[in-house]
């Protein structure tokens, strides 16, 4: 799996569960949190973002094509979310529902 699948797939998943496209991440902490060097974070955001999907500066993400930067993704993002969003539901008053079936 190529790391910017990796990267599209984490950076979704952060702004998921933060409920922000905007997310202030170091690459740094990319790195730490991916295993790769800070120079494999630093060449993937360069292509996300030259592609569009993403605007990078200074450790602040802005998601700017949410539908381009999915497409990147690795295939477990929908897997992944479609099980969390079957898990955890949001009810009327904005507190998580757990469901089991």
């Amino acid at each position: 799996m190529r790391f910017e699948a990796r990267l599209a797939r984490w950076l979704l998943t952060s702004a998921d569960r933060m409920e922000s496209e905007s997310l202030q991440l170091t690459q740094e902490f990319l790195a730490q949190m991916l295993g790769v060097q800070r120079s494999t974070v630093t060449v993937a955001a360069g292509n996300l973002q030259r592609e569009g999907l993403i605007g990078y500066s200074r450790g602040r993400i802005h998601i700017t094509d949410r539908a381009g930067l999915t497409a990147r993704a690795c295939e477990c993002y929908s897997t992944v979310t479609a099980s969390y969003d079957r898990i955890l539901k949001k009810g009327s008053d904005s507190e998580l529902t757990y469901t089991f079936s």
